[in-house]
Parts: structure tokens; C-alpha cells; sequence
């Protein structure tokens, strides 16, 4: 089983990194990828902590990159 969901686990991981980007890098083209990448992953401590984040979030761009993703999050939440 834990070689089974190795890559799981890996996954997990780095999303504690790849959060660090979006939040500090100085670079906004990097913050979005890093965002895409947060999305990709669907880990819901990153998605939930970017529920949070949207209430914060400056640069109008990446709030409403936020906003979708949040909106999506939700509807898949319900949805199961």
C-alpha cells in the first residue's frame, strides 16, 4: 500500500513548498504557476487555506485566479 501511493506522498510534500512560492515569490508570473500548481495537486489544506488567502489577496489578477479555484473547490466539495 505505501508503495502503492508513493507518489501521494511526494505530492503531499511539496505542496508545503510550492505554497511558500506562491506566497512570497517576488515574481507575479511565478506566483500563478505556483497557483495552477496548488490546483493541480487538489490538496485540501492548500485549498482551504486559499479559501482564507482570497479575503487577503492584493494583486487583482491572482485574486480572481483564486476565485475560480475556490468556486471550483466548492462545487466539487457539495458535489461528493
Amino acid at each position: 500500500s505505501f508503495v502503492r501511493h508513493s507518489d501521494q506522498l511526494d505530492i503531499q510534500a511539496a505542496v508545503y513548498d510550492v505554497m511558500r512560492v506562491y506566497r512570497n515569490h517576488k515574481d507575479v508570473r511565478v506566483r500563478k504557476l505556483a497557483l495552477v500548481t496548488l490546483y493541480k495537486m487538489q490538496n485540501k489544506w492548500a485549498l482551504e487555506f486559499l479559501k482564507i488567502d482570497l479575503r487577503f489577496q492584493d494583486d487583482k489578477e491572482l485574486k480572481r485566479m483564486v476565485a475560480a479555484i475556490v468556486r471550483e473547490y466548492e462545487m466539487k466539495k457539495r458535489a461528493s
